[in-house]
This record gives structure tokens, C-alpha cells and sequence, in this order.
């Protein structure tokens, strides 16, 4: 390589490194149209440079501004997720965290429904079956709710219901009270 080929390549790599932001491809257009390689500092070829990079650099905001945003969406959404819970074999966990989540402790906006604040079941299954979307299934559902409700971790009163937080409760099997406390620490935690 003769030293004036080797000069050029030093004065490219430097344009790349100054101008990091344009896609490689587009940048290697913009040098092999415009560019005479032994005028890599013309004034006209660093303004359009300077120009695509701001731009690509601006692209590389907004996607990232956007992704952060669909990250924040999917978390939210799969906010049930973050319960903890231990189920039996045949009972679908998924169904089991989302009826607590968004049957119980998220469809209030003053809080959840526990004590006095009681919901239909028709209502949670709705409230359920929109935030699983395709992933709802009926009989993973009926499932879900006999284990809770056979539990004592959900309580009817005048066809209604309810959590109950009350760890002291009679009615609380042993698998009730993991779940009752696993529910009071994300009732605290979403706060």
C-alpha cells in the first residue's frame, strides 16, 4: 500500500469515526458519489455528512425512545407475572396470577378489592380474559378460580367477591396464606 493509499484510509476511517451514526452502506454512498478521495475535507462533503448523521442519529433516539416504551407496555402488561405462586398440577399458574392481578388487585382504581370492595365474577372474568388476550382458556380459568376460592384466598358474600388479607382468617389452608401473603407484598410493591 503506498503511503498516499494508506493516508486516504486513515482520513476515511476518521470521517467514520466522526460520523458513527450514519448506517455504514449510506455512509460508503455518500463517500463513493460525492467524495474525491483526495478531498476528504471538503467543506460541502462534511456539511452533508454532519447532516446524515444528525439524522441518524435523531432515527436512533426516536427508536430507542419508542422501544423503551413497548418494554414499559409489555411490563405493565404482564404485570401478573410478578406474583409468585405455587400451584398444583393441573391448575394453569398464568391463569391463577391474573385472576389475582387483574381480577382482584388492579381493577380499582382506589385499590383492590378486598374486605368490602367486592367484584362479580363475571366482571373478573372479563377484566381477566381481556389481559391474557388469546392466552385465555375457560377451563383454565374455572380451574384457577376453584383453587383461590377452595383456598379461602377469595370470599363470597351476596354473589360478589373479594381477597382477603387476613392471615388469621379460618377458611385459609396453608397454600392460602402463601398466596394471601404473596398477594400483600405485590398489593405494596405496585404501589
Amino acid at each position: 500500500m503506498t503511503d498516499k493509499n494508506r493516508e486516504r484510509l486513515e482520513a476515511l476511517k476518521d470521517l467514520r469515526r466522526r460520523f458513527s451514526d450514519i448506517d455504514f452502506w449510506a455512509f460508503q454512498g455518500i463517500i463513493e458519489t460525492l467524495a474525491d478521495y483526495d478531498k476528504l475535507d471538503d467543506p460541502a462533503l462534511i456539511q452533508l455528512l454532519h447532516e446524515e448523521n444528525e439524522r441518524a442519529r435523531q432515527a436512533g433516539v426516536a427508536l430507542q425512545e419508542a422501544l423503551a416504551e413497548m418494554v414499559a407496555q409489555i411490563r405493565v402488561s404482564e404485570m401478573h407475572l410478578r406474583i409468585q405462586v405455587v400451584v398444583p398440577a393441573g391448575v394453569d399458574r398464568e391463569h391463577v396470577q391474573a385472576i389475582l392481578a387483574y381480577g382482584i388487585a388492579l381493577p380499582g382504581s382506589k385499590g383492590a378489592f378486598a374486605g368490602s370492595r367486592r367484584l362479580t365474577i363475571a366482571s373478573i372474568h372479563r377484566n381477566v380474559e381481556h389481559k391474557l388476550c388469546e392466552r385465555f382458556a375457560e377451563d383454565k380459568f374455572v380451574k384457577a378460580w376453584a383453587f383461590l376460592f377452595g383456598n379461602g384466598v377469595v370470599v363470597e358474600r351476596n354473589h360478589s367477591f373479594s381477597f382477603d388479607s387476613a392471615l388469621s382468617r379460618r377458611g385459609l389452608t396453608p397454600a392460602g396464606r402463601d398466596i394471601v401473603d404473596e398477594m400483600n407484598r405485590f398489593l405494596h410493591e405496585k404501589k
